[in-house]
């Protein structure tokens, strides 16, 4: 009956086994199933990385993740810096600069009016943010990296100064001094986070 109308059904399964894997196999070689979706909660949501780890560790490794791929397009090698690296090799600090970003994603989610849950929602990972909100939640991205790094004993520098923690992006979002590429880097963050949730089994 509702073969020929475009809504789509999403159907929850134990497991993505049986008549969901007979239903996702005869969907991708015929279009008679093209609106039904079945999903697994099993495979969905008890993943080891929630299991064994806190829900933000999980997400913190799906930055990281995310940063690694991010760099081998640029043309950096897996390995060629201390922070190239798999997350179980990762210095300790910068996981942390990672997990304190993890933190922050439900604070800025609920400066929009959204909040994060369990995935269940097919296609949850594409997931889009309007441009509005992306510059308010990249403003809220550069405030939280500006604390950190002053937590860490960072100033203000016109030139970077790792030896001294000098910072030229130790400003506010506005400032005129903040380049237009550093602001993009901050609004790519905020473009990856429904992939970040995603991968750790949440989505928006």
């Amino acid at each position: 009956r509702m073969r020929h109308t475009p809504v789509r059904i999403l159907v929850r399964m134990n497991e993505e086994k049986g008549l969901a894997s007979l239903i996702q196999e005869t969907r991708r070689n015929t279009n008679l199933f093209d609106k039904l979706f079945l999903f697994g909660l099993m495979e969905r949501t008890c993943k080891l990385d929630l299991i064994y780890n806190s829900s933000h560790e999980a997400i913190s490794r799906a930055i990281h993740d995310g940063y690694l791929q991010q760099e081998e397009l640029k043309g950096n090698q897996p390995g060629s810096s201390s922070i190239l690296v798999p997350w179980d090799c990762l210095p300790e600090d910068y996981k942390e600069m990672n997990r304190t970003q993890a933190d922050g994603i439900g604070t800025k989610l609920r400066a929009i009016h959204c909040d994060i849950l369990p995935w269940s929602e097919y296609g949850g990972d594409k997931f889009t943010f309007a441009p509005a909100e992306i510059e308010i939640l990249a403003a809220l991205e550069h405030e939280r990296w500006c604390a950190q790094k002053q937590l860490q004993g960072w100033k203000y520098g016109a030139i970077r100064n790792d030896r001294l923690k000098l910072h030229p992006c130790l400003v506010q979002y506005d400032d005129p001094r903040l380049s237009e590429e550093e602001k993009e880097k901050d609004r790519n963050t905020i473009r990856q986070i429904p992939l970040y949730l995603a991968s750790a089994g949440y989505q928006i």
